[in-house]
């Protein structure tokens, strides 16, 4: 699926300004506040440095808005190539090696296209022009270099998650959810019109209905989604169902996220952590326990039915 984008024009009174075209690209992983002020940062420090260059005018600015993992599309990269092949300009600014290319492999290919096109790469934090006789070397361990530290980062933040989890009393173990909300302490406690919704999902799922059958009965009932939609989606429904919080519990490292650049979530039970009985709980284990066996036994189900047309 296709990510949202965002285009900033290129300020209209730099276009005024004699010289070579130029631009700008610029990519971040979301759009938290802390990463829209850093793109706004690199952007005005990349900006400055063209206008303050009388060979140089803006010609555009790309900025791409996804995450760094590999496979991901970028549609501003691709108008960038495009522009680049029908030579709407002659150089591009980028901020560092990891903003750019997601890997040496994807880099390079994109920098010896555009390189085809007579379209050089400036990297404003390493000092890399992609014109430089040296130049693929020295990107390749640029690279390698970025990859490191982020593995490095990464690494240390997961630590740090390790060591708050050893502590009941951590933010970590107080993560809202549909049927609780913070106190003024920050606790969990219950919000009984979202737990009665709760207590009837529960409820109907052991007594037989599915999932579809559920969310059909809300929006017939008029209750909205969490998310506040009137129709409820199956996800939400069987992550309800899935959630031990509801019986009082908090088990934190249910999945763990793969090393940079692969970072697509898998489910594990290595360092799981369990706190018990750490706030008011809207369903008993019992009734918690008993949707998870209807739910193993339909995988299960499942499974068998694909194995049995398999030996067909």
């Amino acid at each position: 699926m296709k990510k949202n984008v965002t285009r900033i024009d290129a300020n209209p009174s730099l276009h005024l300004i004699n010289g070579e075209p130029v631009v700008i690209y610029a990519r971040i992983s979301t759009t938290s506040k802390e990463q829209i002020t850093s793109i706004q940062h690199q952007i005005s420090r990349l900006t400055q440095k063209i206008y303050d260059n009388p060979a140089t005018k803006l010609a555009d600015i790309y900025i791409d808005f996804v995450s760094g993992k590999t496979g991901s599309y970028r549609p501003e990269w691709e108008r960038m190539h495009t522009d680049a092949c029908f030579g709407k300009f002659k150089k591009v600014f980028t901020k560092s090696v990891s903003r750019f290319g997601r890997d040496t492999v994807e880099g390079l290919q994109m920098i010896q296209s555009l390189r085809a096109n007579n379209v050089e790469v400036i990297f404003d934090n390493e000092e890399l022009h992609s014109f430089s006789p040296d130049f693929d070397l020295l990107y390749t361990v640029a690279v390698a270099q970025a990859q490191f530290e982020n593995e490095d980062r990464s690494d240390n933040i997961r630590k740090g998650i390790m060591m708050q989890s050893d502590n009941p009393e951590s933010k970590l173990y107080n993560r809202k959810c549909y049927g609780y909300e913070h106190d003024a302490n920050g606790e969990l406690v219950i919000v009984e019109s979202e737990a009665e919704v709760i207590r009837m999902i529960f409820t109907m799922y052991i007594e037989g209905a599915s999932v579809i059958t559920i969310s059909n009965k809300l929006s017939e009932l008029g209750i909205s989604s969490p998310t506040g939609k009137e129709k409820w989606s199956n996800r939400t429904i069987d992550t309800i169902l899935q959630n031990e919080k509801y019986t009082g519990e908090v088990l934190l490292f249910k999945t763990v996220t793969g090393d940079y650049p692969n970072t697509k979530a898998s489910r594990l039970t290595a360092n799981m952590k369990l706190c018990t009985d750490h706030h008011a709980p809207i369903i008993s284990k019992e009734v918690f326990n008993e949707a998870q066996l209807r739910r193993h036994k339909k995988v299960l189900k499942r499974i068998n039915s694909k194995r049995d047309r398999s030996l067909e």
